[in-house]
């Protein structure tokens, strides 16, 4: 964390509140970033706050209450899921429409991996390579190989550097702060060791996952296996990236502390994935319907708009996976601090507001 982060006694309270904080969250006194006046009567203070109230430093919604599966309305069925994650989504939304900042890294990220796709196919198509990689069944060179590694490795690490930019964004919002880019980025820039080490294993996992996939169109146990390394994995990310850039542990020590955190919120993470899946089905629709169609349309009946068509097939693509993007950085950035919270409490607490509002959707 920065230095306009440090932890400082509430001075109604004297609960740990931050140097940017415009309220304390234990008391609901009003802070003036940080600086309570020194006039605030000392008998003002509360009694002793509940340990669970200590444990939680994000904002939930009043009179918010442990959660528990028994507050999860409607079943685990296709439009309940649907419902839950369409909630969440519309907080997260709600989030990037009061700091915009928030939403910056995800759609850089997909911007800047649309990029580097188009670097490798340019060295690719000068270099006689693309068409080799084109025909399913051309053995790649060594050269080539290696270049799809380096260039696959450097997406990785552009997108979780990025991906760390939110999680620290979303965390200083749900702790009542300015979500600042500078801020976040320097965060990034402090863990981007342990950041690199996520972007190798992500490569590896890449590179097996694409080994054991079948050459033509049937589905082949291989690809079912690669298809639940590459979910697993890609869970394992999202929680492993909050526990380095909140906590600044160094990669190992973050993935024990993610795999913990996992265990005990098994069910949250089932919910949500369930949810976070159906949603990314709906908007692959959305996407498909209003985005590639007029592409396609444009190339048979009307060609000259053709690139005009692509250009917004483009856009849509990047707005929409940069905001699904976004959305599940949210999540899981939710889900570590309440998990955490519950950690250091040792009893249930309320979950960040975003993550209430969604779990108890009907």
């Amino acid at each position: 964390m920065s230095a306009d982060q440090r932890k400082v006694p509430c001075p109604n309270c004297g609960d740990p509140v931050y140097l940017t904080d415009d309220v304390c969250l234990s008391c609901g006194v009003r802070l003036d970033e940080g600086k309570l006046a020194e006039n605030v009567p000392a008998q003002q203070a509360p009694a002793a706050v509940a340990t669970d109230v200590q444990a939680v430093p994000y904002q939930t919604l009043p009179g918010a209450r442990p959660w528990s599966p028994a507050d999860l309305g409607g079943g685990g069925g296709f439009f309940p899921s649907l419902a839950r994650a369409w909630a969440f989504f519309k907080e997260s939304l709600a989030m990037g429409y009061r700091d915009m900042d928030v939403l910056v890294p995800s759609v850089l990220a997909l911007f800047a991996n649309l990029v580097l796709v188009g670097a490798l196919a340019l060295i690719l198509h000068l270099t006689g390579q693309l068409q080799p990689l084109l025909e399913e069944e051309a053995e790649p060179s060594v050269a080539l190989y290696s270049l799809l590694v380096v260039f696959t490795l450097l997406g990785y690490i552009v997108s979780y550097f990025l991906t760390s930019m939110t999680v620290n964004m979303v965390d200083a919002y749900l702790r009542g702060q300015d979500a600042e880019l500078r801020v976040a980025f320097a965060d990034a820039m402090k863990n981007v060791g342990a950041i690199l080490w996520v972007a190798v294993i992500a490569t590896a996992i890449n590179m097996l996952t694409s080994g054991m996939r079948g050459k033509d169109r049937r589905r082949t146990a291989g690809d079912l296996a690669a298809d639940a390394i590459d979910k697993t994995w890609q869970v394992a990310s999202l929680l492993v990236l909050p526990v380095i850039i909140i906590e600044d542990v160094p990669f190992g020590e973050a993935s024990k502390r993610a795999l913990k955190l996992h265990s005990q919120s098994i069910i949250q993470v089932v919910i949500a994935e369930v949810g976070l899946t159906v949603l990314q089905k709906v908007l692959g629709v959305v996407l498909l319907l209003f985005g590639v169609l007029p592409a396609v349309l444009a190339y048979f009946l009307a060609f000259p708009l053709f690139y005009l068509a692509l250009g917004w097939a483009i856009l849509v693509l990047v707005v929409t996976m940069g905001l699904l993007m976004y959305v599940r950085t949210a999540f899981y950035t939710c889900l570590y601090l309440w998990a955490a919270a519950v950690e250091t409490a040792g009893e249930d607490v309320p979950a960040p507001a975003p993550l209430q509002k969604a779990l108890s959707r009907a």
